[in-house]
């Protein structure tokens, strides 16, 4: 069975608009996220919803157009517009959620985007300049397909993680990470190469794509 995909579009820059769309052409659900609403009409995509609260959009550019569904919340309210976009998506079907325009130039947004990878292991994705960005959880494994010599880093998110990497310049068999920067710049050598996560929590950031 095929797996669905959610583009949520975040109100941070495109570094690589072809890219993002050819990405977004993937997608079962097209999601802006308040003012990344923008970004899918700049980018000739129509949304299937706009969620938040509406406080960056400014003028809605699909108004009239009944098809798009618009969940408004409060300006005050505990969870960012992100995180209300991926819980729509989820809620309406998605297996995967990918993030476009995460960056927006404040670090707290970026640590924010990152606890929402955290929250949603194996699940949620983000693509920035070229990578992509992934929590992987104990029992979770993740094969990469991009080209020989991508990089690759893998980063403890929890006291001392054991991976395996199998089809990189440094593969590891359940090895455990005992420093920060312990899987810092691996690269992949083969097609089919792999992330597998036996205990712990991981951040894995791939140039390319991870499937």
């Amino acid at each position: 069975m095929t797996e669905s995909i959610a583009c949520v579009f975040c109100n941070g820059v495109l570094s690589d608009r072809i890219e993002v769309l050819r990405w977004a052409r993937q997608a079962d659900l097209l999601i802006g996220a308040d003012a990344g609403a923008g970004h899918l009409r700049s980018l000739g995509l129509c949304p299937h919803a706009i969620i938040g609260d509406m406080d960056s959009i400014g003028e809605d550019p699909w108004q009239g157009d009944a098809t798009i569904e618009r969940v408004v919340y409060p300006v005050r309210k505990d969870r960012s517009d992100t995180e209300l976009a991926i819980e729509w998506a989820i809620a309406h079907g998605a297996d995967h959620v990918w993030l476009f325009g995460a960056n927006g130039g404040r670090f707290d947004h970026v640590l924010g985007h990152c606890a929402l990878l955290l929250r949603y292991p194996g699940r949620v994705a983000v693509w920035e300049a070229g990578f992509w960005v992934q929590a992987l959880g104990a029992g979770q494994k993740t094969e990469i397909r991009t080209r020989a010599g991508s990089v690759i880093s893998v980063f403890p998110m929890s006291n001392r993680p054991r991976i395996s990497l199998h089809g990189m310049e440094y593969n590891l068999s359940e090895q455990t990470l005992d420093y920060a920067t312990h899987g810092l710049s691996n690269s992949v050598q083969q097609e089919d190469a792999t992330i597998e996560v036996h205990e712990g929590v991981v951040l894995a950031c791939v140039e390319g794509q991870m499937v």
